[in-house]
């Protein structure tokens, strides 16, 4: 098993400020290319299930759930050709980040309406998303960092996430409220969108540079 392992890591480069500096460009180019593609899927869809006799509400949680998949799947994508140098095994981690980012947008949409808010609802969304997108991803670096790091791991990205969305909850308020100056809404709420997964993509590359930096350990 421990011979299993040390091989799994032959090759792979240690992690420093360049990693860091990737990793945060990264996310937040991943979220650029994917917001305004995964938003008119996400739109379309939810308008055919209504058109079909859906009920809106469903239809906007199905569109909701194809959005965050869009956006979770390319930046998870963008990552992935990051930390391939660094982690065995990583192709999992495109369908981690998709799966907790949809089920992070669906929870951000249903929250959002029971409180009336999006701040919330993004906050909530973003932090049960980041939270199952982190334990997801989790079945990747485990071969490389010890199991004890697996719960510093998913409160990052848990936090990162929350934060990004809470932001992209802002915008939407804004929006809502005609608050927003940009015309149009959307790429107020882009922008808001942009910097948020920056400042993801900054917290969980600090705590993913820190971790791959401590010795490896056994994979379960």
């Amino acid at each position: 098993m421990r011979g299993n392992a040390e091989h799994s890591l032959v090759g792979l480069e240690p992690a420093g400020w360049g990693f860091w500096l990737k990793w945060t460009l990264i996310s937040a180019i991943g979220f650029a290319l994917s917001f305004v593609a995964a938003t008119l899927l996400g739109m379309l869809w939810g308008a055919l299930l209504t058109g079909l006799g859906a009920s809106p509400n469903f239809g906007a949680g199905v569109g909701a759930l194809l959005l965050g998949l869009g956006i979770g799947a390319v930046i998870g994508l963008f990552q992935w050709l990051v930390l391939h140098r660094y982690a065995s095994r990583s192709g999992w981690w495109i369908a981690a980040s998709a799966v907790g980012t949809g089920l992070g947008f669906a929870v951000a949409l249903g929250v959002s309406g029971a409180a009336n808010g999006w701040l919330i609802g993004g906050l909530i969304g973003g932090l049960i998303g980041g939270a199952v997108t982190g334990l997801l991803q989790w079945r990747v670096l485990r071969e490389r960092l010890a199991q004890s790091n697996a719960a510093v791991w998913v409160g990052a990205s848990a936090v990162a996430w929350g934060l990004a969305m809470a932001l992209i909850g802002l915008a939407m308020d804004s929006v809502a409220r005609g608050a927003a100056t940009m015309n149009p809404g959307i790429l107020f709420v882009a922008i808001l969108g942009l910097i948020g997964a920056a400042i993801a993509g900054a917290v969980t590359g600090a705590v993913l540079m820190w971790l791959l930096r401590r010795p490896a350990a056994r994979p379960l």
